[in-house]
């Protein structure tokens, strides 16, 4: 190619072109590489310094990996949590109650005689779901902590044995009411402690989700539900020996000891199987 005066002569600059099909060739390599201009960087040496575990009585017991433990949730968990809350809707929806009259009830006296009478809760069939549903919260609560192997039947076996203990307390509170001739008080504190269980049993069922999908955050979900049933067990103490006292016929010293006896001994027993655990 001949050069004029607005062509440059590539020739005389130090530019090399890589063919595209053939491997270059080293006659061919004019490219100046930089370590022939920079000097090699000098790496220091490996230090070695003595384990702080040296003759430590804390001596590594496993050489091989551990695998990383894996807890997720088993599909059968979704399914009883998706059914509780179907089934507290429809108990909500066929019995005609509203939040803020449970609410209102759980602190008024009047407030919960209407709602016995409007939603027809006037017998023991119709009032015992509520205690079934705290009975199966609390059961997927304690699972989801501390049975997790046990599968579907240790969660179902857990919920039988708390709804047997339920019916059992409350036909116990029955006896001792027609024991000492208070059935009418002993009845209105069963009452309210149904409308309260209702009350716990809802918000538990809310809180059973982040417990169980929560990534990192279970231990938070089971403090807030352990907090949430200890404030429902205060109030649902104290608000049904003011009932129980308000209503109670002639001398009741020892039925209303009878009665604290069966509301905080399992109380006290289960504290006491937290602390030991």
């Amino acid at each position: 190619m001949e050069n004029d005066s607005i062509t440059l002569d590539f020739s005389a600059l130090p530019f090399s072109e890589w063919p595209t099909t053939e491997a270059p060739s080293e006659t061919t390599n004019t490219v100046i590489t930089l370590d022939s201009i920079l000097p090699p960087r000098e790496l220091p040496d490996t230090i070695y310094r003595q384990s702080i575990f040296h003759r430590h009585t804390l001596q590594v017991q496993h050489q091989e990996l551990q695998p990383r433990p894996e807890h997720h949730t088993a599909a059968w968990v979704f399914a009883i949590l998706i059914l509780l809350s179907a089934l507290l809707c429809i108990y909500y929806h066929l019995r005609k109650i509203k939040i803020k009259t449970l609410l209102h009830a759980t602190i008024d006296r009047r407030a919960l005689d209407r709602l016995i009478r409007d939603s027809n809760l006037n017998r023991t069939s119709v009032m015992l779901p509520m205690g079934m549903f705290i009975c199966a919260t609390l059961a997927m609560a304690v699972h989801l902590q501390a049975m997790r192997e046990t599968g579907v039947g240790g969660y179902l076996l857990l919920s039988a044995g708390l709804m047997a203990a339920y019916i059992l307390r409350n036909g116990l509170l029955r006896l001792l009411g027609n024991t000492f001739e208070n059935k009418a008080a002993v009845d209105i504190y069963i009452s309210s402690n149904y409308i309260f269980h209702l009350t716990e049993a809802t918000l538990v069922c809310v809180l059973l989700y982040p417990l169980a999908y929560l990534p990192g955050g279970g231990n938070a979900m089971l403090v807030t539900i352990a907090v949430v049933l200890g404030i429902g067990f205060l109030m649902r103490f104290l608000r049904g020996m003011k009932l129980f006292l308000t209503l109670s016929s002639g001398p009741s010293f020892y039925l209303f000891y009878y009665l604290c006896t069966v509301e905080i001994v399992p109380a006290l027993v289960l504290i006491k199987l937290v602390i030991t655990q």
